[in-house]
């Protein structure tokens, strides 16, 4: 996660998102999914702290607190929806996702503690797919557990 402030200069991200121009759905205000470089979704989170706001993208830039092209795009969404009066009351999360979420994320923080580093890059490769997975479920881009594939 990174605050957005005077000290945190985005310029370079903003002009990847602008140069990417990536698809930016909505989930709810404050809560997005941004297309990345290769056609998967970034998870972006927007926060208010004070009068700052602090931003966490699932992308690997994102989670060493770096400013991203996915953050920086979700910023000018969550801007364009509070301009516009557009935003939205978040809808309920499922909780067992949450849950499952803050697993992997911890499942994340043990592996970059491990001294074995193959294991620990095959841990961190695996817990990436699955919190993309994770939010594609979300989307409604993977088909829903027991339903029958297309």
């Amino acid at each position: 996660m990174f605050v957005v402030n005077a000290k945190n200069d985005m310029r370079r991200a903003i002009a990847r998102a602008v140069e990417a121009r990536p698809e930016v759905l909505t989930h709810s205000f404050s809560d997005y999914s941004v297309e990345g470089s290769e056609g998967n979704y970034y998870r972006v989170t927007i926060r208010q702290f004070g009068h700052c706001l602090g931003v966490d993208c699932a992308c690997t830039g994102g989670q060493f607190g770096n400013a991203c092209y996915h953050a920086a795009a979700a910023l000018a969404e969550h801007t364009r929806l509070v301009i516009t009066g557009a935003a939205a009351p978040a809808p309920a999360r499922d909780r067992n996702l949450t849950y499952v979420e803050s697993d992997l994320r911890a499942i994340r923080r043990a592996a970059e503690s491990s001294r074995d580093f193959e294991t620990a890059d095959e841990i961190q490769r695996a817990v990436r797919s699955a919190l993309q997975a994770l939010g594609e479920y979300e989307l409604g881009l993977l088909p829903k557990v027991g339903s029958a594939a297309a």
